[in-house]
């Protein structure tokens, strides 16, 4: 099982990894839209959220997976797993974020299969290293319907670590 995965993951990092600044390797940034949007629609029905940014369309995808009881009478707050897609310009982004988009994926793949008991709803962001300009969006959207959450979880750069005291550090601000 465990080779299974770091194959899965591998692999989806084989197709993520590329320049994906939305504006300066839009090639890029399409195909890797491409890609996550195919890959998670496997899973259920992606709901495309587009929002715009000096004049162009982004899009966030949304997987939503129903809970383990799927008790339409007492909707439960569902937990929010995202990570970014898009990269700092001229970058492959292999950590920063196809990483974070790797493990999205195979969790997709793991919660349409097994259910939890709360509602997921899987989320791919664009425009984060803009400024969280994706994330801002959709927490938007939820708070106009407001919608509460069970919980946040980010994936953020999750291929590196150094536990050399002092080897890392947040960035400014």
């Amino acid at each position: 099982m465990e080779f299974y995965l770091q194959t899965k993951l591998h692999n989806h990092l084989k197709e993520i990894v590329r320049d994906r600044d939305p504006y300066l390797a839009s090639a890029g940034h399409f195909y890797a839209r491409q890609y996550i949007n195919q890959q998670l629609s496997q899973f259920g029905n992606v709901e495309i959220d587009e929002f715009q940014v000096r004049g162009k369309t982004h899009q966030n995808f949304i997987l939503n997976l129903p809970s383990l009881n799927n008790n339409k009478k007492r909707e439960l707050p569902p937990i929010l797993i995202g990570a970014h897609y898009d990269t700092k310009p001229g970058t492959p982004g292999a950590d920063d974020n196809a990483t974070g988009v790797a493990v999205l994926l195979e969790l997709a793949r793991e919660f349409s299969s097994q259910p939890l008991k709360y509602p997921i709803s899987l989320v791919a962001f664009d425009m984060e290293e803009y400024g969280l300009l994706g994330s801002q969006h959709y927490a938007e959207k939820l708070k106009q319907k407001q919608q509460q959450l069970r919980l946040m979880i980010s994936l953020e750069m999750l291929g590196y670590s150094d536990s050399t005291p002092n080897s890392q550090s947040y960035p400014p601000g």
